[in-house]
């Protein structure tokens, strides 16, 4: 494939991964500069210390980074964004269990929406679109 298509065939997940690498840079600079201000937002008490809230920013802000690479060379970035949608799976499925062990209220659902859920149809497009050819025998 030219580079003229390849670069049209990744053009709306380059926008993805750009709206996702700014999320991500976005939201872990707020929860590094200000640990508890996702929490008093949520109107939900803080599940740990502010240091650890401060620990989580770093593997956040260092995807915002793996998207930005993909933004600009999706066609190398298929392992990337695979262990990014990896990555978006378990954070959901422990807000689940935390809602129906009363330890969170429902309402914080709007955090698992944009952290994880809103990039897992991208992300998946993505990896089916860009999956590797099997070879012709």
């Amino acid at each position: 494939m030219s580079d003229a298509a390849e670069h049209r065939r990744g053009l709306p997940y380059r926008v993805v991964f750009w709206l996702a690498a700014a999320y991500n840079l976005a939201f872990a600079a707020w929860v590094g500069l200000w640990p508890r201000a996702p929490f008093a937002l949520l109107r939900v008490g803080e599940p740990w210390p502010g240091a650890l809230t401060r620990l989580l920013a770093l593997p956040i802000a260092a995807f915002g980074f793996v998207y930005v690479y993909a933004a600009l060379r999706p066609g190398r970035a298929r392992v990337l964004v695979a262990l990014g949608l990896l990555s978006k799976v378990g954070p959901p499925l422990v807000w689940l269990a935390a809602v129906l062990c009363g330890l969170w209220p429902a309402r914080t659902f709007v955090l698992v929406l944009f952290d994880d859920l809103v990039w897992w149809l991208p992300f998946s497009l993505f990896l089916l679109r860009f999956r590797r050819p099997r070879p012709v025998a």
